[in-house]
């Protein structure tokens, strides 16, 4: 039996949170595609997941967060406390987990014994998108009332606010912790964190829907009609772009097989660093709407 090399979990429209094992022989060219599991994680659309160690969490319209152990493949929790579609997780190393809701809340969850420990507000809309530092000390979010909070998440309060002139879809902090983008329907505005306003624009011709860092310079962006476009920070336009899906890519995840795509109509791909070269695919057959990578030990 070929062990697998990474094991990515996607959430979709149907409810369903899906396990594929990624796996290549010495000897093959193209790596495998197996699903792992399937469970019916919610009573209505994922809209976010996220894995650290051996959990998995996902957030959905039905305003619940599942806790999933990878190690023994069971469900472990189903946490309720904010009132509205949670739109966004994110792991404070293996310690805590941050969760974005649509009634403009962030709560800090205790992954000890999933208990909520902090209800962060500040948000006068729905908060779309949270990105913890590298470092775990700091967290920025984005909301659909147009700003960019900046959380101290040791003394677990607003530390800054920065107003936009449009509303934010994500933001994600860079490997580096020097810099961090927000992404807009066609723009992703890269800022400096000594810069109070954004340092470099780059357009794009049609609608963005997910982003991920290659590395601290160079960032792939997964559009609506399927292509994925590299980016380097230093230019204000894509320096390379292919296209990868028939239909919107909705996730981009990093690792050091490849870039792992997957897109709304039930497609994953794994494609080269370097080139964009394809390196395997499979397709659920279902509408993905996100995904992560889990690094349990198995």
């Amino acid at each position: 039996m070929v062990k697998a090399n990474f094991e990515a979990i996607v959430g979709t429209y149907q409810k369903y949170l899906v396990g594929i094992s990624v796996s290549k022989d010495k000897s093959a060219e193209y790596y495998n595609f197996v699903q792992s599991f399937a469970e019916e994680a919610h009573i209505g659309t994922v809209k976010c997941v996220a894995a650290f160690g051996n959990y998995v969490v996902s957030g959905g319209t039905d305003e619940f967060i599942r806790v999933f152990d990878m190690s023994s493949r069971r469900d472990v929790s189903s946490l309720l406390q904010q009132e509205g579609t949670i739109n966004c997780l994110k792991f404070i190393n293996d310690s805590y987990l941050i969760s974005g809701s649509e009634d403009s809340t962030l709560c800090v969850w205790t992954t000890s014994n999933w208990n909520v420990i902090k209800t962060l507000k500040g948000h006068k809309g729905g908060v779309n998108g949270v990105s913890v530092h590298p470092k775990g000390s700091l967290a920025l979010s984005v909301g659909k009332d147009q700003k960019i909070i900046t959380w101290d998440l040791v003394k677990a309060r607003n530390a800054f606010v920065t107003n936009l002139k449009e509303i934010g879809k994500n933001i994600i902090w860079s490997p580096s912790e020097k810099h961090f983008i927000v992404l807009f329907d066609r723009r992703i505005d890269f800022y400096d964190v000594n810069v109070a306003a954004p340092v470099q624009k780059v357009t794009f011709t049609k609608d963005v829907n997910c982003a991920n860092f290659l590395n601290d310079s160079i960032l792939l962006v997964g559009l609506e009609n399927g292509c994925i476009e590299m980016v380097d920070i230093s230019h204000d336009k894509p320096i390379k772009n292919a296209k990868i899906h028939n239909s919107r890519i909705k996730d981009i995840c990093v690792t050091n097989k490849g870039i792992l795509s997957a897109a709304s109509d039930g497609a994953i791909k794994l494609i080269r660093k370097n080139n964009f070269g394809d390196r395997g695919s499979t397709n659920l057959g279902c509408r993905i709407t996100c995904m992560t990578i889990s690094n349990h030990q198995s």
